[in-house]
């Protein structure tokens, strides 16, 4: 993949989320965090699919599928979420 590629994918996504932010006007809250979530989730595929990733990214992207994949309440999904969270800022701080 070139960064051609690269660009027509990071397109895709910011017309993803722009039009997620959008809908929002007229949907329900709640979708709101599935769309944020799925942004990240779809950015985070981008990044494995130019190299761009790393293990903590590959492993922080199956923690973000599984969110999406699963069917939890939101108190779970707000718990999982929250261990995501500490986990990149640990990183972060790590940097």
């Amino acid at each position: 993949m070139n960064s051609i590629d690269l660009k027509q994918d990071l397109l895709l996504l910011v017309a993803f989320m722009l039009s997620s932010a959008q809908g929002l006007y007229d949907e329900p809250v709640e979708y709101g965090t599935f769309r944020l979530i799925d942004s990240a989730r779809r950015l985070l595929k981008i990044m494995e699919d130019y190299d761009l990733s790393d293990q903590l990214l590959s492993e922080i992207k199956m923690c973000v599928d599984e969110v999406c994949e699963d069917a939890m309440d939101d108190d779970k999904q707000r718990q999982y979420l929250e261990q995501i969270i500490i986990t990149i800022s640990q990183e972060i701080q790590s940097c």
